[in-house]
């Protein structure tokens, strides 16, 4: 079931928009209260233009503070992006991904989708959400990753500010060893902020236990709102990353192919195609 958005508040509209939007409503107003409303012939316009101009000129000084800072945002994060290019071992999941592959799939986003994808995906899913916002993010390699998916770097590449976490669980609630593993991982690390994601929700505890050491803990239905959040553009380029292709058989943690159903004396599993030489298997997940 798709949700619907809440309407944003013009507060909202300004702060999350482009800083065109600001820019061009803070000239209007300057316009409109400075040169229209004087040149009209009219004692009530007159009368009331007056107190209001120097309140109105708060406000638009306000919006273009607010452009420039935008403005500014989007200067630094393009320079980044030139100055420090993915290269191969850090490459953006989007060069992966073409929108004409975007055929008979969910065309809106919901919380199906974000519990329908496989755990690889997932992870590119949340590093594309950090793209999109105009942090640079570099994804570990594939195995043994240390308990870190994804580094955040918001001054340079030099030294890690932020470190993901994502479990792709739905039937299985994150519990507290989870979050003391990856509050170990954060402090040996020595970054000070973290955030755990999945697809589904964490244990009480688990919440209990982040709150008191500061971890972010961001669940899937936090994510989907997250998500719903950006730019109608960035929302459909993640949607077409998501549901791109074979989106949900999982992916090898170690070969980092697509696995293959296979069959046992215990039942089905998801198996790696390498196998004797790889020996990965997942379980099933259950509808």
């Amino acid at each position: 079931m798709v949700r619907k958005r809440k309407k944003q508040s013009p507060i909202a509209l300004f702060v999350e928009g482009s800083w065109v939007v600001s820019a061009l409503t803070a000239l209007l107003l300057l316009i409109v209260i400075f040169i229209i409303v004087p040149s009209i012939n009219n004692a009530f316009l007159s009368a009331i233009n007056q107190p209001i101009q120097l309140f109105v000129l708060i406000i638009a000084i306000a919006l273009l503070a607010l452009a420039i800072y935008k403005l500014y945002q989007q200067a630094r994060a393009a320079y980044l992006a030139k100055k420090y290019p993915l290269n191969q071992e850090t490459e953006s999941p989007f060069a992966r991904t073409t929108m004409s592959e975007f055929v008979e799939r969910p065309t809106s986003w919901s919380l199906k989708v974000i519990q329908d994808i496989e755990w690889k995906r997932f992870e590119d899913l949340s590093m594309g959400y950090y793209l999109e916002k105009g942090i640079l993010a570099k994804a570990t390699s594939l195995g043994a990753d240390g308990g870190i998916d994804i580094k955040l770097y918001q001054n340079g590449p030099d030294n890690a500010t932020s470190l993901v976490q994502c479990k792709s669980w739905n039937n299985k609630l994150v519990g507290v060893k989870a979050i003391r593993e990856f509050l170990g991982v954060l402090t040996h690390e020595k970054v000070a902020k973290g955030f755990f994601m999945t697809s589904g929700d964490f244990t009480a505890e688990a919440k209990k236990t982040a709150k008191a050491n500061k971890l972010n803990l961001i669940n899937g239905e936090m994510f989907l709102t997250m998500i719903l959040r950006l730019p109608e553009v960035s929302q459909q380029k993640l949607l077409a990353l998501a549901v791109a292709g074979d989106y949900k058989t999982p992916t090898c943690s170690r070969c980092g192919i697509k696995m293959v159903e296979k069959d046992s004396k215990r039942g089905h599993f998801w198996g790696c195609p390498n196998y004797p030489k790889c020996r990965q298997r997942l379980a099933i997940r259950k509808a």
